[in-house]
């Protein structure tokens, strides 16, 4: 079909002109676009990581319909490996893929830009490919396939932010348990770690890489195992290894591991945690205290090894042997008196508050220091002690509590003096008045707090 000018000074065919002049139009709006998009992720990059997150999340909002978004796609092949990185995050933040964002996406999972912003563009791509709605599975688990360790490990990175919907690639992952990479290994525990007893086919392997020369490796060995409770009894051995001889990350994870599985892990486990209370790092007291409260009897032989830690000069030891004697329902008082001296500090006081309320009423006696503690300088304190007061469930805190309704600053505290007032009212305990116990309780109960001097503690 021709073009040109008719005898009258007309244009043939008009709509065929207009519409290349828009597509001409169009082209030159989507080159502005892009370097404006361009010089937008370049001066993205420079950011700290997580500023970078917050600034991507506005500038994605901006960049929400179909057109703005193919300049994007565009981006993705930009010769500079910053900008197509930059470009993959911020389809991350778009509503749902499309199907040619899809397949951009799923192409960059083989780009082969060696630098670590090469690296960062499978890593960018593959977690975006896992956000969707449905995720995307299939350039997913090609990549786990790849000869490249990076593009393995980016592809269970972004199979892991598919949550639930990536665990039918369980045994795909599996496969990359005992990879020559150990970044690859790392990651692939971290999602059996996540998949729990889901991951119990594989626990065998799982169990070699408690032993791997990499304690990084070990340690999220440990926590995978942890995740799969009781049926982690077989490694048990394995973890009591690791928490007597491994680095302090990895003794703690066992612990934690070893406290998830139970008491079917046994006498020697119970032995190896109670020596372990001894541990120079605090974080590994505090697992295996945490570990042995859920040993039942055997974690109760324990208790003389737990009373003696309330005098240890870590907060957390403290708080944690605390917590743990408060499941056996042991040295009550100590506990109580140890958590009071706790809310003197400025380590914790919010933990020591909660601990004491897991006491419930043999906690009566320390309403009135609690009571205090409704005007603690930081709101977490302030909003423990609302709902520790209602556990504890004693008629004098109903007045405090009405107060701090009326001058609580913030919302969220007021909220928890609300919630914990309908607690004590749930339970019997009148709002109004007197504020009395409910009928049929027995003198104590009726606020007659037995002197803490001449109670007993039950051993």
């Amino acid at each position: 079909m021709r073009i040109g000018i008719g005898p009258g000074g007309g244009i043939r065919c008009p709509l065929l002109l207009v519409a290349i002049i828009a597509v001409c139009c169009l082209g030159a709006v989507r080159g502005v676009r892009g370097d404006e998009y361009r010089s937008q992720i370049v001066e993205l990059m420079k950011r700290a990581p997580a500023d970078r997150v917050r600034h991507s999340q506005r500038l994605s909002g901006k960049i929400q319909d179909a057109s703005k978004r193919d300049v994007l796609v565009e981006l993705l092949k930009d010769k500079s490996p910053d900008v197509r990185f930059g470009a993959a995050e911020l389809l991350g933040f778009c509503p749902k893929l499309r199907v040619g964002e899809v397949e951009a996406l799923s192409s960059m999972l083989g780009d082969n830009d060696e630098t670590v912003y090469g690296n960062a563009v499978w890593f960018s791509a593959a977690r975006t490919l896992g956000s969707d709605k449905p995720p995307r599975l299939e350039g997913l688990k090609k990549g786990l396939e790849s000869a490249n360790p990076v593009r393995r490990q980016a592809a269970i990175i972004g199979i892991h932010f598919m949550g639930e919907a990536g665990h039918v690639l369980t045994d795909d992952i599996a496969k990359l348990l005992l990879d020559e990479n150990v970044s690859c290994r790392r990651s692939a525990l971290g999602f059996m770690r996540d998949v729990g007893k889901r991951a119990v086919a594989h626990r065998k392997q799982i169990t070699v890489m408690l032993s791997d020369e990499d304690f990084h490796t070990q340690y999220w060995a440990a926590r995978a195992i942890g995740a799969m409770g009781e049926a982690g009894v077989p490694a048990a051995p394995q973890l009591i290894n690791q928490l007597e001889n491994g680095v302090a990350s990895v003794r703690r994870n066992a612990a934690l591991a070893l406290g998830k599985i139970g008491p079917k892990a046994g006498d020697r486990a119970a032995a190896a945690l109670t020596k372990s209370l001894n541990d120079f790092s605090v974080a590994v007291r505090e697992a295996s205290a945490g570990a042995l409260s859920q040993y039942g009897e055997l974690g109760k032989k324990s208790a003389g090894d737990l009373r003696k830690l309330l005098k240890s000069s870590s907060t957390e030891t403290r708080i944690a042997a605390a917590q743990a004697l408060a499941v056996f329902d042991l040295h009550v008082d100590e506990c109580i008196d140890a958590m009071l001296e706790e809310l003197k500090g400025n380590q914790y006081p919010w933990l020591a508050v909660d601990t004491i309320a897991r006491f419930k009423g043999k906690a009566r006696w320390a309403v009135p220091q609690l009571i205090n503690a409704l005007k603690a300088a930081d709101p977490e304190t302030r909003a423990a002690t609302a709902m520790a007061l209602a556990t504890i469930g004693d008629s004098r805190a109903v007045a405090p509590l009405r107060e701090t309704l009326e001058s609580e600053s913030e919302k969220w505290v007021r909220e928890t003096a609300e919630k914990a007032l309908a607690e004590l009212a749930k339970n019997g305990k009148k709002t109004e008045g007197g504020a009395q116990e409910k009928s049929g309780s027995s003198g104590a109960a009726k606020g007659e707090v037995t002197p803490k001097k001449n109670r007993k503690e039950k051993d």
